[in-house]
């Protein structure tokens, strides 16, 4: 098994690393996608009249 088949067989599977305050997705963003966190943690939050809600 390859890496990028190493979740439940599929092969359009891209790792992605991201840095500590890194944007993964924006609100309204297409939803193409499922994220999976093999390491680390994510902070979910919303933007409100410039403001970041946690």
């Amino acid at each position: 098994m390859t890496e990028s088949e190493d979740v439940q067989g599929h092969k359009h599977i891209n790792n992605r690393m991201l840095k500590a305050g890194e944007v993964l997705f924006a609100e309204g963003d297409p939803s193409n996608s499922i994220f999976i966190v093999q390491m680390g943690s994510i902070k979910v939050s919303r933007i409100h009249h410039n403001k970041r809600l946690n």
